[in-house]
């Protein structure tokens, strides 16, 4: 539940805690979507837990409180002929998914319980951390990875790009307590 603030045109809203809100809506639209932006990327991440923004993203995938893996937004998408996906990037953090409009409430509510009560073990940290690493090998040979890797040392002071971002065994340390 969250106060509106302010309805601006548009369906744009800004919702109590200061997120902001746009509903577009077609008349009889047999499916609905969602993409939903968080204001936190690779960029944010405290230089010790390099990738972690990525690696999170990921995470949250893995099932939560009310959803086991099986059940959880990717696999209740997909069994239902829809599209999810998300993305981590250098200032944000996206997440996104398409189903027919039936299902859209229960799409939802996987999506929300998937990002406030996320069901992590150590095993999962394990194991996603291995298909982290796996991306990392394949990211290696992107052009604009190797791009901005040769860029990064040209750069002046303490600039976001001379930073890893994708993280692998090394910079994801799962071990360490804190």
């Amino acid at each position: 539940h969250c106060d509106v603030e302010a309805v601006l045109p548009d369906g744009h809203q800004v919702l109590g805690d200061g997120c902001e809100l746009t509903v577009v809506s077609a008349a009889q639209a047999q499916q609905c979507a969602v993409a939903l932006s968080f204001a936190a990327g690779s960029h944010h991440e405290p230089a010790q837990y390099l990738g972690m923004a990525h690696f999170l993203e990921h995470l949250v995938f893995r099932g939560s409180n009310n959803y086991a893996l099986d059940d959880g937004l990717m696999a209740f998408i997909q069994r239902n002929g829809g599209h999810v996906n998300a993305q981590t990037q250098a200032q944000q953090t996206l997440f996104h998914f398409q189903v027919q409009s039936p299902l859209f409430i229960q799409a939802l509510e996987r999506l929300v319980d998937m990002l406030v009560a996320p069901r992590l073990t150590a095993e999962m940290l394990r194991t996603e951390r291995e298909v982290i690493h796996e991306e990392f090998a394949l990211y290696c040979g992107a052009p604009q990875i190797l791009m901005d890797a040769a860029i990064a040392p040209c750069l002046l002071g303490q600039h976001p790009l001379q930073r890893f971002y994708a993280g692998n065994r090394d910079t994801l340390a799962i071990e360490d307590k804190d």
